[in-house]
C-alpha cells in the first residue's frame, strides 16, 4: 500500500493543514521544522510520530547526513551533484510551491526541467510534494502529480517521487529499530 505524505512548513496552523490533507486525499503530513521533517502519526500503518527526516538546503554540494535536499528550483546545478546524491542516495525535494511562487518562475520552471532529466540519466532519487506555507497553497497528489509530468516526468516517475517520502521514513525507521542508523539487520 503507498501513503502519499505531503511536506509541509506549518508555523502555527497545524489544525488546518491536517484538516486540508484530509480532504485532498493525503494519508499524512510531515511538517518541516528547522531542517527535520516530522510525520504526525495519523495514517494506517504510519502510527510513529518519531518518524523524521533530515532536510538539507541545496548548497552546491551532498550533504553528509541529509535525507532530502531542498530548494534546487530557479539554481544552476553541476551534472557531478546528480552523481553524488545517487551514490549517497540522497532524495532531491522538488517543490511546487517554490515553482509556482517563484519571481523567475520561467526560470524556476526550466531548472525543473534540467533537474528531472539530469536525476533521469543518473539515477538520483526525486521526491515531489507541495512544501506550503499555507494550508491553501497545497494541491491534491494527482494534481501536484500532474503538474510534474507536464515538466517532463513519466507517470511512473511522479508516482514514485509522491511516495518517496513514505518510503524514506520506512527505512529511517527500520535503521532506527535496528539499532544503528544505515545498518539493517537481516532476519
Amino acid at each position: 500500500m503507498v501513503l502519499m505524505i505531503d511536506i509541509v512548513f506549518a508555523k502555527d496552523d497545524k489544525k488546518g493543514f491536517l484538516e486540508m490533507a484530509k480532504k485532498l486525499g493525503y494519508s499524512d503530513l510531515c511538517f518541516a521544522y528547522n531542517g527535520e521533517a516530522k510525520g504526525t502519526g495519523l495514517a494506517a500503518g504510519f502510527n510513529d510520530q518519531n518518524a523524521s527526516l533530515a532536510l538539507a538546503e541545496f548548497n552546491g554540494a551532498v550533504p553528509r547526513n541529509a535525507d532530502v535536499i531542498v530548494g534546487m528550483e530557479g539554481k544552476k546545478i553541476k551534472n557531478a551533484f546528480f552523481s553524488e546524491a545517487a551514490e549517497k542516495n540522497v532524495l532531491l525535494a522538488l517543490s511546487f510551491s517554490a515553482i509556482i511562487n517563484a519571481k523567475n518562475r520561467h526560470k524556476a520552471i526550466n531548472s525543473v526541467r534540467y533537474i528531472i532529466r539530469a536525476a533521469r540519466k543518473s539515477k538520483a532519487h526525486l521526491l515531489i510534494a507541495s512544501f506550503a506555507h499555507d494550508p491553501f497553497l497545497m494541491r491534491s497528489p494527482l494534481d501536484t502529480q500532474g503538474f510534474f509530468c507536464c515538466l517532463g516526468m513519466n507517470p511512473g516517475e511522479a508516482k514514485k517521487a509522491m511516495s518517496a517520502v513514505h518510503e524514506r521514513i520506512e527505512s529511517n525507521n527500520k535503521a532506527r529499530k535496528s539499532g544503528v542508523a544505515g545498518i539493517e539487520i537481516i532476519e
